[in-house]
């Protein structure tokens, strides 16, 4: 039986390496994203103030957000929100599920 929450990952995109030499994995649409349109709804991970620059530090440097009222939290998103938008020209943004 499935829970009341379950989440489920998103039939619009999906993980592979990519066709650019030596750019790695990333996550590609598998079919049209309307601008606004919500791509996945992905967990978090809550990372107090005091561990962000831990984050900096690590190699989970690419993989974070800031995050919270002013931006001094962090947040691991899970499924594959982490690995979207790892450019300074984003083509995605997050926001806070209210």
């Amino acid at each position: 039986m499935i829970g009341k929450k379950c989440l489920f990952l998103s039939k619009k995109i999906y993980l592979s390496e990519s066709l650019i030499p030596k750019a790695g994995r990333g996550v590609f649409a598998a079919v049209n994203i309307k601008k606004g349109e919500v791509i996945e709804q992905c967990p978090i991970v809550k990372i107090p103030p005091h561990n962000v620059e831990l984050l900096r530090q690590s190699e989970l440097i690419n993989y974070y957000f800031l995050w919270g009222k002013n931006f001094t939290e962090a947040a691991i998103a899970l499924g594959l929100g982490s690995i979207y938008n790892n450019s300074d020209k984003a083509n995605a943004a997050y926001k806070e599920k209210e």
